[in-house]
């Protein structure tokens, strides 16, 4: 009659059942408690002073962990929160040749868009739910860029995506391996960074991820992106693979990008209109109806 009162999990963390919400929120709450700093926690985000941070993409990561590492996965992630906030306030930010080396361009979903608000970043169409969008990539962090950040330089915002997409080039290696999946061989960038899907941004340059058919693209996550070029009906089971394994990845996270699979062919990304459940149900596009039924001869 008296037992314990039922904790709710709120949408942004349903990756957590009840027990591991309500540890992760006890090590938050530990957390600050200790600092003696007053917080507030909205919509996945915690609020301390004038500070907001996003607590996605920490729940994705403690959802697959032991409840009993919290509060120290906690600890360091705020500790890497609180170091980054040392480190930009040593910058200058008006001195774009000093910090033009932290420009860099990262693709976002739009579900990013509805929980932070679109005044926070300065982005452009990629493909359906998908933006590119101009950050600061600290050695710690990342941080987007505002528009009261870009308009200090006097640089257009073509030359600012320009230089954002060469430095994410230059630093990060993005190795793509050969898998079998659904019978066929995709290639899959798997990174411990947030930039695997950075990889789309030189598709062109990748004649092999490139069939006569186009390919078939999969984001789900920050850290992983998968590419099937397509040249014969083998793409049938391999699209089936996608259907499976995009919405896991992208449900379980971390840094949740896409649930859309695409279909990229001359330039354009077209999403492959699907819904999971029991069965999974398709419903291909006109364009694709006639690859499969004869633009693969």
């Amino acid at each position: 009659m008296f037992g314990r009162k039922k904790t709710t999990v709120p949408e942004w963390a349903s990756v957590m059942d009840e027990k591991r919400y309500s540890a992760f929120i006890s090590a938050i709450d530990d957390y600050f408690k200790r600092r003696g700093e007053p917080y507030t926690i909205d919509d996945g985000t915690v609020n301390v002073g004038s500070w907001k941070f996003g607590l996605t993409n920490i729940v994705q990561i403690c959802a697959a962990q032991d409840p009993k590492e919290y509060p120290e996965m906690v600890e360091h992630h705020f500790a890497l929160m609180v170091e980054n906030e040392a480190f930009e306030a040593s910058l200058v930010p008006d001195d774009f040749e000093k910090i033009k080396q932290y420009i860099g361009v990262r693709l976002y979903g739009e579900d990013y868009i509805s929980r932070f608000g679109e005044d926070i970043m300065i982005r452009r169409p990629f493909a359906e739910d998908v933006f590119a969008a101009l950050i600061f990539d600290f050695p710690q962090t990342i941080k987007n860029i505002s528009r009261s950040d870009a308009d200090k330089w006097n640089i257009s915002d073509n030359e600012l995506f320009d230089i954002g997409i060469e430095n994410i080039r230059r630093n990060y290696q993005l190795q793509a391996q050969e898998v079998v999946l659904g019978g066929d061989t995709v290639f899959t960038i798997e990174t411990e960074h947030f930039f695997a899907s950075n990889i789309l941004f030189d598709i062109e340059r990748n004649k092999r991820f490139i069939g006569k058919g186009g390919a078939i693209i999969g984001i789900p996550t920050r850290s992983l992106a998968a590419i099937y070029p397509i040249n014969d009906m083998k793409v049938v089971n391999v699209l089936s693979a996608f259907f499976d394994f995009v919405p896991r990845f992208y449900a379980g996270g971390p840094g949740s990008l896409t649930w859309q699979i695409f279909w990229y062919r001359d330039g354009r990304y077209e999403p492959l209109k699907y819904e999971t459940g029991k069965k999974i149900k398709f419903t291909p596009s006109e364009a694709f109806l006639s690859l499969l039924n004869g633009g693969l001869e």
